[in-house]
């Protein structure tokens, strides 16, 4: 039986050497195959065992151990790769006569059966070993295979991009050699385009660096001064954002064709935006501030185009070489600061450059580095200052007011406030200050005291304003009416659809609106007829006038606010004798260092007597 399964598994053995696997299907075939082979074979010497150990001689037995031993062992290698069939052959080889033997009487083949026995635990470990080897290194061997077909891919993905670059080189070089001439043709044509703007036909930045250098060059040789403009249009933006960027164009040409005009035979460029700059030769100081002074007088000429009347202005600085500096870099530098300097103090401005000038700027960078860091620290603090009724003189409201430390130093809101607008730290700075007013009001004052908050303009044009006020409001849980915000009138010179869409937003929550400085800005009756307002406040400057007997502004203000149905507020009330007028006039409320010094929300609630159980009852 043995010899006849032995060439049953020879003839496979040998088909397989003359084949090649063409598919998984074979492949799993040949496999099943040898797999019944091993296991006929291991069922041939189990079964010989177990009909024949009765008849076996000690000899033959341990014979019979001997093969099934070395069996065995050469299994271990050629069965490596199946964990299992190896224990199931072994199994069948060793399990049957190391059993006989040990339940033989014969002592001697007792001990045989507990080695055969012993022998089967190795030949599993090493087996399993075996299989562990093996296993890796068919891993191994198939990520070389891997490695192997990557290079491969590579090597043939190099020879392509090679050929191709081959290919592209070819063209390259016909292109090249036709091409030559087409270039020297269109040289002139690329550096003129290059030095000049298309929209204003004007000098860019290339093109007046290059002269600026050939004229100081001259001026440094023949001992000449030379002054550099830097001009900035005033409310050139706001043409861009309500007319749109087509009508700004048109606008920009004509400015370039008014500076023209005005300045004939300088150099004049489009710095870029709507900034231009313009170079005197021969220039002194004195005529090129007259100079810069005739260019705001036509830039503030009003512009029409395509059925819109624009009227712009123009703030310019002016550094002198070489008074002020030697090098053209510098020297524009030096005049955009001046510039720079000068539309802080006010629009439509010339100012020439000084060396202070440096100092101011760095000492305002510093603070508004400062201000960016001190956002919800110590450093910032809100104060809070009373407004009194008129009419039985309790304390109805407080105006939120922010104050900043640098330092040691206090800095004043007329400072730090511009720059907080002009960096737009105002937005988060606005947020912070809203919130905070909000939760002193609530946890602090009685429920029919107000707190009244400054908005800017920035604040309320941001899209993210309206979210920033619920939150307040939803946080602090502060009845909105309670919430007044003011406004000034230069509000109303901006963006009037949004303005109105955030007005009116505020008057559904319950928020009620006050017109700051009323009669010190923008004014406009048709715009306040438009919107639904609260309270008017009566700027200090027209209180403090009434010591002079002028009346008159106030008395028709109070009566403009009884037609629009607000109240009004007087603030600046600082003596016995604005109070008594004041109230003869009808004045609704009243604010004032004649009351109390805007003071912390605890020092308030001291001086008013405020007490716990006021608190948020209506």
């Amino acid at each position: 039986m043995l010899i006849f399964v032995s060439l049953l598994r020879v003839w496979p053995i040998l088909n397989w050497r003359e084949r090649v696997v063409s598919s998984d299907a074979v492949a799993r075939k040949m496999y099943l195959q040898f797999i019944l082979g091993v296991l006929a074979t291991g069922l041939v010497w189990s079964g010989y065992v177990i009909t024949s150990f009765d008849q076996m001689s000690r000899l033959e037995v341990i014979s019979c151990l001997v093969v099934v031993a070395a069996m065995s062992s050469g299994a271990v290698t050629v069965l490596a790769p199946s964990r299992k069939l190896t224990f199931i052959y072994m199994s069948l080889l060793i399990l049957p006569i190391a059993f006989f033997t040990l339940l033989n009487e014969d002592h001697d083949l007792n001990t045989l059966g507990i080695l055969a026995l012993i022998y089967w635990v190795l030949m599993i470990s090493i087996s399993q070993r075996s299989h562990e080897f093996v296993k890796a290194a068919i891993k191994l061997r198939l990520e070389n295979n891997e490695l192997l077909s990557q290079s491969e891919t590579e090597r043939k993905r190099t020879e392509d991009l090679n050929s191709e670059l081959v290919t592209a080189n070819k063209k390259l070089d016909y292109q090249k050699t036709h091409l030559e001439d087409l270039v020297k043709l269109r040289t002139e044509e690329i550096v003129n385009l290059s030095n000049k703007v298309q929209l204003t036909a004007l000098l860019n930045r290339n093109g007046l660096q290059a002269v600026l250098t050939d004229e100081l060059q001259f001026a440094q040789q023949h001992q000449q001064k030379v002054a550099v403009l830097f001009i900035d249009l005033d409310g050139f933006k706001q043409v861009n954002d309500r007319l749109g960027h087509a009508i700004g164009d048109g606008v920009l040409v004509a400015v370039a064709k008014r500076i023209t005009a005005a300045m004939q035979g300088a150099l004049i460029c489009r710095w870029g935006g709507d900034e231009f700059i313009v170079v005197i030769t021969h220039a002194t100081e004195e005529a090129a501030e007259r100079q810069a002074g005739n260019i705001i007088q036509r830039i503030s000429e009003a512009i029409s185009i395509a059925d819109n009347t624009v009227n712009l202005g123009a703030t310019i600085g002016i550094a002198m070489f070489p008074d002020h500096a030697t090098d053209r870099a510098e020297l524009i530098r030096r005049a955009d600061i001046a510039m720079y300097l000068q539309k802080r103090l006010g629009r439509q401005g010339v100012l020439v450059f000084e060396d202070n000038m440096y100092k101011a700027l760095a000492k305002e960078q510093t603070l508004i580095e400062a201000m960016h860091l001190d956002i919800g620290s110590e450093h910032f603090k809100l104060v809070y200052q009373p407004i009194i009724s008129a009419t039985n003189g309790d304390l109805w409201a407080v105006e939120a007011l922010l104050r900043y430390e640098f330092g040691t130093q206090q800095v004043s809101p007329m400072v730090f406030i511009p720059l907080a607008e002009k960096t737009g730290l105002i937005l988060p700075l606005g947020a912070w200050v809203l919130k905070k007013a909000c939760v002193d009001a609530q946890n602090n004052l009685p429920a029919s005291v107000k707190v009244s908050i400054n908005v800017s303009v920035l604040q309320l044009m941001d899209d993210g304003f309206l979210a920033e006020l619920d939150t307040a409001l939803y946080e602090s849980t502060i009845a909105p009416s309670r919430v007044h915000l003011e406004i000034t009138e230069s509000l109303f010179a901006d963006d009037k659809d949004r303005i109105q869409f955030v007005l009116d937003e505020l008057a559904k929550r319950g928020v009620a609106i006050s017109i700051d400085d009323f009669g010190t800005g923008y004014s406009s009756l048709s715009q306040l007829n438009a919107i639904a307002f609260n309270h008017i406040k009566i700027d200090k400057a027209f209180v403090q006038d009434l010591a002079n007997g002028n009346e008159a502004i106030i008395k028709a203000i109070i009566m403009m606010a009884k037609e629009f149905g607000a109240k009004t507020i007087a603030e600046g009330v600082e003596t016995e004798h604005e109070l008594s007028l004041l109230k003869q006039l009808g004045v609704n409320y009243l604010q004032g260092y004649y009351f109390n010094k805007p003071m912390p929300i605890a020092d308030l609630t001291r001086q008013y007597h405020v007490e716990l159980s006021e608190l948020h009852t209506t």
